[in-house]
Parts: C-alpha cells; structure tokens; sequence
C-alpha cells in the first residue's frame, strides 16, 4: 500500500465498452493491438496471461508483465546500461482493484477533475493491460514526474523505445487526443513495426489506430478531439486542398468531433523539390531561414503545418513538414473595423509595424495565429477586424 503514495497512476481516454482480449502474443496487424482508453475498458475480471517479473533493476517492489512485453523492456534495459543510461521500473501490471484505489486516492487527493487527467478510473488503466511499465532514473530522484523527459535518462528513453517495441504512451502535447497530461515514464509495448511508426509519426496511439488501414483507398475519416485538417491531411499523405475540395462543407478551423471527412485515394502525397514534403533540422536552422530556402513558402505556412514544434527550439535531427503554398490559407475575407497596426510578425512590438489596415478596409483572410489575423500585408489585431 505504501507505493499507493509514491507512484503516479497512469492514464486512459474516453468511455466505456468491455473488451475481453485473449493476447497471448505480441499484435502482429494494427487489428490485434489492444486499446484501454475512456472508450474501452477492461473488465473487472480481466487479467492477464503469463505475467513474469523482468529481469531489471526496480525503485521497490518488483513488478509483472506479460512475458514478450517483459523480454522487450530487459533488451531496452540491458542497452540503456550498455550506454551508461541508468533506469529503473517503477510500475507494472495492476489489477481492478489495486487501481481502483489508487484512482480513489488522487480524488481524495486533488479533486475528480484533476485526478481524472493524471490517473484512470478502474478498468480505462493501461496498467491492467501488463503491457506497461512506468521508468524513472536516480536524476529524479526515482520519482514519476514530467522533468524526467528532460534528463539525459528520459530523451534515451523517448530515442530508443520504439527499437524494442514501446511508445511514449501520453506524450506531450497531446492531452486533447489522450485525455492525460504528458507521461514521460509510461512506456506501452505494441511491438517494434507498430512502436516505429507511432513514434516517428509523433502521434498517439488512438491516432494511429484511426489512420485508414488501406491508405491506397479511399475511405473516410471520424474527426477526433484535437484533430487539425492540417494534420488530418498530413497522416493520410494528401494535401490540405485537396482534402479541402472533397469536404467543401467542413471548416477548416472550427472542426466537431465526430464529423466524418472524405478521404481521397493514393497518389496525392506531395513529392515535388523545393515545394512540399519534409525536411530534417540542421544546427543553426530557424523556421525564417527554412521558410525563405522554398518557392513561396511563408514562415506562417511552415508553423502552421507543424504546430507541435516550437520555433524558438528547434531541435536537430528533427523532421518538419513543409506544405505547398497556400495549404494553410482560407477563402475568407474581413474587414477593418477600426485604423490598426499592420505587423510584419505575429506579435504587438513596435518595432514589427509597417503600415496601418485603415478603417473600411478589406482583405483576404490568409489565417489566424496568436490573436492576430494574417493578411496578405502582414498580421493584425483580431480586436480591430470582423470576418464577412
């Protein structure tokens, strides 16, 4: 009971149906991985086979997981080492009722909201899977807290999981698709293909479970909590236009969860040089200087179709998307409401003005970002311009 206090619950998504899984080896097609989210819970006589204790160094009591899942995590362990990299588990398997006091714990604790975004309810627990294990290391003084993503321990952690067939379950940024805050610690396994994928897509389990398996065919897609069309059309390798054509009824910037989108066929990825597709960060890259090295590509367009970096930290080895120009543009227009500053970036400083956007006034609609409208001449206050 003593851990009960020490240890970080972990977490699960959306509301309620029973599943009575039979895995008795690592899922081979996307079909067979296992999903324990709000949406799909486990029963609270569902238990796990062949659960083993793995072979590594623990914070306290040992904990179990399914046999394949507990080789894969002594691999990642013993390479860790190998590196210099000292990790420790913390939290395996849990049963119904082990978890449903440590969710009751943290609503006593922090109140049921909050507890609901750091701990799942009995049944929606990854942990009862014995597909999980929590990681901490000495750096954080072995405790289950977000800092340990930013040690030395954590960012091998988040490189090399996916080689041994484990994700970064809830990671950061990603709350609105989860439902939980990021968990640096909390390593699924789904095997190595699956774990590659996710990982190097940086999405989430429900996500990719979501893609369209046949991505050859057309097919369709239910829009999910945080769903961008951007991104939508980005996992499904076609381009924003295009997606936009074959769903005329759907704004771009006010998505309902639920909506289905039209999904075209293959064929549609972009590939042309210089205009769309990918690219790796460099040491000393910034998303002006990228911006300017493609054909009419604009630095808003390049942070709007990558909405999870940030661009004041760039990382190198990172890889971005770079739309076709236009891709992130909507067809609407505004007019000035008031005489307003025009701004040469998205931000109120003086030093960014280069003109004023006259009462009466009108202009396409190119986005909107950080309060501020994008026009054609630059940014402008939203306060000070109303959307015909």
């Amino acid at each position: 009971m003593n851990k009960l206090f020490t240890v970080m619950a972990s977490s699960a998504l959306l509301a309620s149906a029973s599943l009575s899984p039979s895995e008795t080896q690592a899922a081979t097609n996307k079909a067979d991985i296992l999903l324990v989210n709000k949406e799909h819970s486990l029963s609270s006589n569902y238990v796990p086979s062949n659960l083993v204790i793995p072979n590594v160094p623990f914070v306290s009591d040992q904990e179990k997981m399914k046999s394949y899942a507990a080789d894969a995590l002594e691999e990642l362990f013993a390479q860790a080492d190998s590196e210099g990299i000292n990790l420790f588990a913390s939290s395996g398997y849990r049963s119904y009722d082990y978890q449903q006091e440590v969710h009751q714990y943290y609503v006593n604790q922090y109140g049921e909201e909050y507890a609901n975004q750091i701990s799942a309810e009995p049944g929606e627990s990854e942990h009862q899977t014995g597909l999980v294990m929590d990681v901490t290391s000495p750096s954080v003084d072995y405790q289950l807290i977000q800092e340990f993503g930013d040690t030395e321990a954590g960012e091998w952690v988040e490189e090399h999981a996916d080689d041994y067939g484990f994700i970064i379950r809830y990671p950061e940024g990603k709350q609105s698709i989860t439902g939980y805050q990021y968990e640096p610690w909390h390593l699924r396994y789904v095997g190595e293909s699956h774990a590659q994928e996710i990982m190097s897509q940086n999405i989430t389990l429900e996500e990719y479970l979501n893609q369209d398996i046949n991505s050859g065919a057309a097919g369709t897609y239910v829009v999910q909590p945080g769903d961008t069309l951007w991104e939508i059309a980005r996992d499904h390798n076609v381009s924003l236009s295009e997606l936009q054509s074959l769903n005329p009824s759907i704004n771009p910037r006010f998505l309902q969860v639920g909506d289905t989108i039209q999904l075209p066929g293959s064929g549609s990825q972009p590939s042309e040089p210089g205009t769309a597709g990918s690219y790796e960060i460099q040491p000393g890259d910034t998303f002006w200087e990228i911006a300017a090295s493609y054909d009419n590509i604009t630095t808003q367009e390049l942070m709007d179709a990558n909405p999870s970096f940030s661009p004041t930290s760039l990382q190198v080895g990172d890889t971005i998307m770079i739309p076709r120009h236009g891709d992130n543009q909507v067809s609407s227009s505004l007019v000035s409401t008031g005489n307003v500053w025009i701004h040469s970036e998205p931000n109120y400083e003086t030093s960014t003005r280069t003109g004023v956007f006259y009462k009466g006034e009108t202009a396409q609609l190119l986005d909107e970002t950080n309060g501020m409208y994008q026009i054609e001449e630059g940014y402008i206050s939203k306060n000070y311009a109303e959307i015909q």
